[in-house]
């Protein structure tokens, strides 16, 4: 992801089913960092799966990480 201003929102699948959403992450910067916070505090029973990334207003996914290692784009 470029760098950016905007204002994002991620949706994290848990390995146990559940989802987190995230409604308000400042920019690509924030996004990253958001990444980093999942490798460090979801293990275990609650480690993350995947997270999809959507511009807040748009609505529109712009970012996929598949358990932190590899971003791709749709």
């Amino acid at each position: 992801m470029e760098k950016s201003n905007k204002v994002y929102v991620v949706n994290v699948k848990l390995l146990n089913g559940n989802w987190v959403k995230y409604r308000a992450v400042q920019g690509s910067a924030g996004v990253k960092r958001l990444v980093k916070y999942f490798d460090e505090h979801f293990v275990g029973e609650n480690k993350w799966l995947f997270c999809n990334v959507y511009e807040k207003e748009s609505q529109q996914q712009v970012a996929n990480y598949l358990n932190g290692k590899n971003p791709t784009r749709p």
